[in-house]
This record gives C-alpha cells, sequence and structure tokens, in this order.
C-alpha cells in the first residue's frame, strides 16, 4: 500500500466514523497515532527523490488533531525535507563538478557552483541530522505509546 492509499484510507475511515457518531477522543487520537506510524515508516532516505517527496506529502497531508502528532509530524518533516534537499544538492554539486572536468570557458564557474551546492548541502545535512534525532525520539514515544494502548 502507497502512502498515499493509507492516507485515504485513514481519511475515509476518519469520516465514516465521524458519519456513524464517530470515535470517542481517545479512539480518534490513537487511529491518527497509527497512521502516523504507518505514514512515518514509509519514509525512505534510500528511495529515489520523487518517492521521497510524494511520501513527504503523505505525512504531511494527515488528517492530525493531537498537538502531540502534530508536533511529531512536523519534526519528522524537518528532518526528512532536509535529507531531500541535501541530496539533490548533492546531486547538483556532481553535475557541476563534472562540468568543470570537462573544461571550458565556464570550468571556473562550474566549479564555483559545485562547491557552493557541496556546502548548502554539508550544511543541510547538519540541521537535518539533529531534527532526525528528535524525530526518532518522538517516533518510538509514539510507538510506544501505541503498544501500551494495546
Amino acid at each position: 500500500m502507497s502512502a498515499r492509499q493509507a492516507w485515504a484510507c485513514s481519511l475515509a475511515l476518519s469520516l465514516s466514523l465521524v458519519a456513524c457518531g464517530g470515535p470517542s477522543r481517545k479512539q480518534q487520537v490513537e487511529e491518527e497515532r497509527h497512521a502516523l506510524i504507518y505514514a512515518l515508516s514509509r519514509l525512505d532516505p534510500a528511495a529515489p527523490p520523487q518517492e521521497r517527496a510524494d511520501a513527504l506529502d503523505a505525512v504531511h497531508g494527515l488528517p492530525l488533531t493531537d498537538k502531540e502528532l502534530i508536533a511529531t509530524r512536523e519534526i519528522c518533516l524537518a528532518a526528512h525535507r532536509g535529507l531531500l534537499e541535501a541530496h539533490l544538492l548533492q546531486a547538483e554539486a556532481r553535475k557541476a563538478f563534472g562540468e568543470a572536468q570537462q573544461g571550458g570557458p565556464q570550468r571556473t564557474s562550474h566549479a564555483a557552483h559545485a562547491q557552493k551546492a557541496l556546502d548548502a548541502s554539508t550544511e543541510t545535512i547538519a540541521r537535518a541530522r539533529t531534527s532526525l534525532d528528535a524525530c526518532q525520539v518522538h517516533t518510538r514515544t509514539l510507538v510506544r505509546g501505541s503498544s501500551a494502548a494495546k
């Protein structure tokens, strides 16, 4: 099941429950918790950039109401968006370095662009690592809370 399909199922379930009288607040938060855990588990730093962007969109689009879950989502989005941005900057740097190695009149310009992209990538990775650590702590707490609720 794709992240978008999971999100759609979660939304459909939420809407159907509301139409039928709806779950208690505790049940609603537990359903949101499960949907967030699932969506976060779909964030794969090794996946192709478009898959990663789609998975980030799915996490962002989750209809969350609990402040704790929203905070966790935002922390994890910041981390994974940073990792994706760094990946794209590294690809840009590789391309510019390749162009610089080919020589020509713009060699210096390509080399400078490559260095700038590489520096930006390094800074972005550093910020993302901090957010990723916080994301992992929050996610572990979610999973433990989900296990305790069973």
